[in-house]
């Protein structure tokens, strides 16, 4: 069988087509094609000397309630070297520390930093949630359901508990948990906790997406060796079926089934897999929908800035969110990425690496381009250098920064239209039915990662994976 032909072809070597990857190890012959020289995709990674950075804010979580990723493992056998960190993150507001612990009473405590009324009652009734709602969209032969047939199965299992969910689908986060009786203080920082995990705010997000969404931070582990260690871990099985610098620039349906085109030639196969946007995957079938489109324009982009930086003590977690808000971006608040300071294998002794990253809107970043892009991007590294010098404040003996990425280095190193990351906002405008699945426009073609659902992260897009998996074979492909 020549090697330009493969049974399935997996096209990205992000975590949802790494992870779609572990799951047909042995089981079917696949290539996967990637445009990029590394793993990784929006999770991606790179190096500058003895300093490893993670591209973004990325965290591990998904091991607790027979999470994702711990599926993923208990099937695959992938066992990721991390280490638990509890709290998972630190939130900085209005010059209070709030943990967020794993433990929802202590983390109801943290809040009560910023909130009067009784926080207790509201967070237990969203651990409780949490669990039902992930043991729902584990469903995986059936969910989210594709047809009526699907969703009538699927409520017939368990229907009371699933009953009782039916709320969560028809009202917003906000409205669902009467967050108007809250403080303006509290209900901010319940928007930057939606909006780093769901792209959307609480009036915005469906209930049943925010309980998770809200909620993600609850077990969080740190990747050693940081998301290099991570990927190169997950794809080492199959390292040999994986074609870097392999951009896919056009795709053909056939009788005998898809005929994929790159710049390094054509390849063949039965079963295609795209791990791309669902609009970026319309376009290398040769044309954009209005609908995807539409889709696209409400995708956020990122700011990101890379340093070496030393500290005089570790006394917060390597994962902190600041409410301080750069220049036009659209997020109220930054996220801080920091490796563990024992991680040789991040950054020299003493040392550490810091990932800073804020929401941008493609539109608002474009009208500072148009303003002066080199300039601009001055202004924003000069403005913060300021915040977090005052935030590390006496703790800070060295901080350099090494890099910077908007939009534009987006697109270049992952191919993303607009260089759009984070996934598709999560909204009351598209419910389970009509939120982008993973069966594709045609037989044999599937569509995996953040702009399908589940939805964003390694925790959404392995969940993604763990869904479509036993479909391949009931769909007769």
């Amino acid at each position: 069988m020549p090697k330009e032909y493969a049974d399935t072809i997996i096209i990205g070597a992000g975590a949802s087509g790494l992870g779609m990857a572990r799951l047909l190890e042995g089981k079917k012959e696949f290539l996967i094609l990637e445009g990029h020289s590394l793993p990784g995709g929006c999770a991606g990674y790179f190096s500058r000397g003895k300093f490893h950075f993670d591209v973004g804010a990325t965290t591990v979580s998904g091991l607790a309630h027979e999470g994702p990723v711990r599926k993923m493992k208990e099937l695959t056998g992938f066992d990721p070297d991390i280490i638990k960190i509890d709290p998972g993150i630190d939130i900085f507001f209005q010059n209070k520390k709030i943990s967020r612990f794993e433990d929802p009473h202590l983390w109801a405590q943290e809040c009560q930093k910023i909130e009067s009324k009784p926080l207790m009652i509201f967070f237990q009734q969203l651990h409780e949630l949490n669990q039902i709602c992930w043991g729902l969209s584990q469903e995986s032969a059936l969910f989210p359901p594709k047809n009526f047939n699907d969703l009538k199965i699927l409520v017939g299992h368990n229907f009371l508990k699933k009953f009782r969910l039916l709320p969560l689908f028809l009202q917003s986060f906000e409205s669902y948990f009467n967050l108007h009786q809250y403080g303006e203080a509290f209900r901010s920082l319940v928007d930057e906790i939606l909006l780093i995990s769901t792209q959307g705010k609480a009036s915005q997000v469906p209930a049943f997406i925010g309980v998770m969404g809200f909620s993600y931070p609850e077990d969080v582990w740190y990747p050693c060796g940081g998301m290099k260690h991570f990927f190169e871990d997950l794809a080492l099985p199959f390292k040999e079926n994986i074609l870097y610098r392999t951009r896919v620039e056009g795709i053909q349906k056939n009788s005998e089934g898809y005929l994929v085109k790159t710049g390094r030639g054509d390849y063949r196969c039965k079963t295609l897999i795209s791990t791309l946007p669902v609009w970026d995957t319309e376009i290398l079938l040769g044309k954009i929908s209005k609908k995807k489109e539409s889709l696209r324009d409400e995708t956020w982009g990122a700011l990101t800035a890379y340093y070496k930086i030393k500290l005089s003590s570790h006394g917060n977690s390597l994962y902190q969110q600041l409410h301080q808000r750069l220049s036009l971006s659209g997020s109220a608040s930054l996220f801080l990425s920091l490796s563990h300071p024992d991680d040789r294998l991040r950054a020299p002794e003493g040392f550490q690496t810091l990932t800073v990253s804020t929401h941008i809107k493609y539109q608002d970043y474009q009208r500072a381009i148009l303003e002066g892009r080199k300039e601009r991007r001055h202004e924003w590294e000069k403005e913060l250098e300021g915040i977090l010098k005052s935030h590390f404040a006496s703790r800070l003996l060295d901080l350099e920064l090494v890099g910077f990425g908007d939009p534009d280095t987006f697109v270049k190193f992952t191919g993303r239209s607009r260089g759009s990351v984070g996934g598709l906002p999560h909204s009351l405008r598209r419910n389970i039915l009509t939120y982008p699945k993973s069966k594709g426009p045609f037989s044999g073609f599937y569509q995996l990662g953040d702009t399908t659902f589940p939805g964003q992260g390694i925790v959404g897009v392995f969940q993604g994976a763990l869904n479509l998996y036993p479909r391949l074979s009931t769909d007769g492909e």
